[in-house]
């Protein structure tokens, strides 16, 4: 058993005349039989006027039932599907319309106008049944939620009460939905496969229309190529026939000619000898006897006079001969022409054979693709082809993405390659700028190490010159006291060596201390340059992730190079020579 849903629909009359009809047809030669169901008749044309009649009125009959008159109107009134039986199950009348009773009873349908038609057009037996949603005692339409589900559940009883089932896969999905939803599980990405389907099956029916196209029109060319060889061959015959009789022709216009010219020489002859005959006679013609003057006269005006009728004469007689070859040409020309027309229909008749033969085999290699695809679809056997597509879909992106890595890749050695060469010139000009801030600075160290100390020397000698008068009055005291001038002598060298030391040790002082900032301001270069050494080595570990600031961060750190520079050029600035530092890349030339 197998119940098929048709559908809803508008109009009673259309339904009416396809399933009370033959296909394409006003004969009923297909009806077995139709009955009425809750219908006061047993003329099925009758009753689908009073379905009509029903819907319409579904109004009024609400009114006088005392239901509920709101809502719209309802827009699709008739319900159809069929019932059929396997090939092999003979069923009588009375089990085709027990049956549609109970499948009406399934759907809520058993009160509802209903007609039952069955068709013997087919090699299973079927029953269609149109009924009218709106309830002829009520008005209410019958909302026939999940038909599809109840027909089946009903289908799956009926075949267990005939003892036989003959549709597993429908006792299964009955047997699912009565705890769950049953949907298709065949493949997980359904809509893609059937997206992928729609594409496929209309890719085929392109291709099925290009091939059809390309077969017509070689077809089509065929016929053209036969065509063209036949109007050759006439042009070649005629041309043939044409040169076969081209020296009757030649010798019919000799002919003429030649007759045209004796005439006109007749014609001018006896115009000359009736001049010359007038002109030697003179007026002796006028006492010749008159026979012999008619004689003369009659001649010459009888050629006069007939040159015309004579010319008139010769030209048809030239006409008659020249239709006569022109009918002889053109009757060879007619046995050629269809000769050659003859064997040009046998010919076109062979090749139409072949043609319509090839076009038979080409329609059935198309529609055994067409119902092999169909069989594909309603058993999911192209679904491996959409997985292999997907896999196929899948392994061209990754080789897509791989290139773009590739790429990507390419791109960034490259523009790491780039920086790499911007740091080692920036670290070059560093170098350069500290050896030259260095060089520079030595000298100035020196210069001014060896001032610190002429100075303290200078010192040490204005102390020694303020000590020596005081030196002297202490020798002058000392002559008057010897033994305290010794003494104070004694005391004064004391002093003096005393201002020695301290002299030795103030410039041995300033000396270390002098040492000691030097040594504190080459370890906080260094340091400073072990730090910028240090953002280097660290910028160069996080250039992967900041590739794009590369340029920046160098261009920044040759900035502070520069600073750098001039810092220690402004120090030594006064005491040595300036430092030439490097210029940027943008500076301008300096003139």
């Amino acid at each position: 058993m197998v119940p098929k849903v048709a559908g809803k629909g508008s109009s009673f009359k259309g339904a009416a005349l396809y399933y009370l009809h033959d296909k394409g047809a006003l004969s009923k030669d297909r009806i077995a039989f139709a009955i009425t169901e809750n219908l006061p008749t047993n003329d099925p044309e009758f009753a689908v006027a009073l379905m009509i009649r029903t819907a319409e009125n579904q109004q009024k009959i609400k009114q006088r039932a005392g239901t509920s008159a709101r809502g719209r109107k309802l827009q699709h009134p008739v319900y159809t599907y069929s019932l059929s039986w396997a090939p092999d199950e003979q069923p009588t009348r009375e089990q085709m319309l027990t049956a549609a009773r109970d499948s009406l009873a399934a759907l809520g349908l058993q009160g509802h106008e209903t007609l039952l038609i069955a068709h013997n057009d087919e090699p299973h037996p079927h029953i269609h049944i149109i009924v009218n949603r709106v309830h002829p005692e009520t008005g209410i339409a019958a909302k026939l939620d999940n038909d599809h589900l109840k027909l089946s559940t009903w289908a799956e009883a009926y075949e267990k009460a005939q003892g036989q089932i003959r549709c597993e896969q429908r006792v299964e999905n009955n047997k699912r939905r009565r705890n769950e939803y049953v949907k298709d599980q065949s493949n997980d990405n359904s809509a893609a496969f059937h997206d992928w389907r729609r594409d496929r099956v209309r890719e085929q029916f392109t291709r099925q229309q290009d091939d059809q196209k390309a077969l017509s029109a070689a077809h089509r060319a065929q016929r053209q190529a036969l065509f063209a060889a036949k109007e050759q061959r006439i042009r070649l015959a005629r041309n043939q026939i044409r040169a076969d009789h081209k020296h009757l022709w030649v010798a019919h216009f000799q002919t003429e000619k030649a007759q045209r010219t004796h005439y006109e020489f007749d014609r001018r002859q006896s115009a000359a000898q009736l001049r010359q005959f007038l002109k030697t006679s003179g007026k002796g013609f006028f006492h010749a006897e008159r026979q012999e003057r008619s004689g003369h006269l009659s001649q010459a005006f009888g050629d006069i006079v007939r040159a015309p009728e004579r010319k008139a004469a010769l030209d048809a007689a030239h006409r008659k001969n020249r239709t006569a070859l022109a009918a002889k040409v053109a009757r060879k020309q007619r046995d050629a022409f269809k000769t050659i027309n003859d064997q040009y229909r046998k010919d076109l008749d062979e090749l139409k054979d072949r043609q319509r033969t090839e076009q038979r085999d080409f329609s059935l290699r198309q529609s055994e693709r067409s119902q092999q695809a169909a069989r594909d679809i309603k058993t999911n056997a192209d679904l491996p082809l959409f997985r292999q597509a997907q896999s196929a879909k899948r392994y061209a992106d990754i080789a897509e993405n791989a290139r773009d890595i590739t790429a990507d890749r390419t791109r960034t050695a490259r523009t790491f390659a780039k920086s790499a060469r911007d740091r080692k010139r920036a670290g070059r000009e560093f170098e350069k700028t500290a050896g030259t801030a260095k060089a520079a600075q030595a000298p100035a160290t020196r210069q001014s190490l060896t001032a610190a100390r002429y100075e303290q020397i200078a010192e040490t000698k204005r102390e020694i010159t303020r000590a020596r008068p005081r030196a002297a009055k202490a020798f002058g005291d000392a002559a008057k006291d010897r033994p305290r001038a010794a003494h104070d002598f004694a005391k004064a060298a004391g002093s003096a060596n005393s201002t020695q030391a301290s002299a030795k040790e103030s410039r041995d002082t300033a000396t270390q201390r002098d040492s000691a900032t030097r040594r504190k301001r080459t370890a906080d270069r260094y340091q400073h340059i072990a730090e910028n050494k240090q953002d280097i080595t660290a910028e160069k570990e996080a250039s992967s992730s900041r590739r794009s600031t590369r340029q920046d961060r160098a261009l920044r750190l040759h900035d502070q190079f520069r600073e750098q520079a001039e810092e220690i050029t402004r120090d030594t600035r006064g005491r040595g020579r300036e430092l030439t530092l490097p210029r940027k890349p943008d500076d301008p030339k300096p003139r």
